[in-house]
């Protein structure tokens, strides 16, 4: 074998030398992409648990919500009921009013009766439907007989729906009687009382402690 010359010795630690350059770029190249690798997967990681908190705190959220809306909702039943209650008693005490003031002078609207009844039933056919229907008063008196319907508050709209309910289920109750019909309310109004004007029955309200009649322009039906 030939003894390689100075050239050729000097060529190959050259080619040695760029080779092992080479490779520390390539080091060097792998080390940074592994850096870069390392740095994402802690980003990464912070990420997820930056998402896992919030998740958490969505749940949290969720059911903090869900709880509150429960507690409204049981609020909200409570003060229906409340407000139920409230309006029973005051439609007692306003039936309870207007029938004591009748049973202590045993009359009705200037009507004198001899039976007085309370909370009476009748059954009457009601948009094409046999119905109960009941009268908060009803005073009968010979061939006469006048039912009242008390209300905290009544509605002039609502007036003629009424009357043609209660004197239907009146007439069947009483068939042989002249039927007279009147609106008891803790509060009149010139609307309520044109209302009774039109339909031809009483309208009563409060006067201190006595019955007050504010429309007598009436008919019997």
């Amino acid at each position: 074998m030939a003894t390689p010359t100075i050239e050729q010795i000097q060529e190959i630690l050259n080619q040695a030398a760029w080779q092992q350059t080479e490779f520390r770029r390539a080091m060097d190249a792998l080390k940074a992409r592994h850096e870069e690798t390392a740095a994402d997967l802690v980003a990464l990681k912070s990420r997820q648990e930056e998402t896992a908190e919030q998740m958490k705190a969505t749940d949290e959220l969720i059911k903090a919500n869900a709880v509150s809306q429960k507690e409204t909702s049981e609020t909200v039943d409570k003060i229906g009921q409340q407000l139920g209650d409230l309006g029973n008693n005051v439609g007692d005490a306003s039936e309870e009013f207007f029938h004591r003031g009748c049973e202590r002078t045993m009359e009705i609207a200037g009507i004198p009766v001899g039976t007085l009844f309370k909370n009476q039933v009748a059954t009457a056919k009601v948009g094409g439907k046999q119905v109960s229907v009941e009268f908060d008063i009803v005073g009968v008196n010979g061939d006469s007989a006048i039912a009242v319907e008390v209300k905290h508050k009544a509605h002039p709209d609502k007036v003629g729906e009424l009357v043609a309910d209660k004197v239907a289920a009146m007439k069947r109750l009483y068939p042989d009687h002249k039927i007279y019909f009147a609106l008891a309310t803790m509060a009149s109004s010139d609307g309520l009382k044109e209302a009774a004007r039109d339909a031809g029955i009483f309208l009563l309200t409060q006067g201190g402690e006595n019955i007050k009649i504010v429309n007598d322009q009436v008919r019997a039906f």
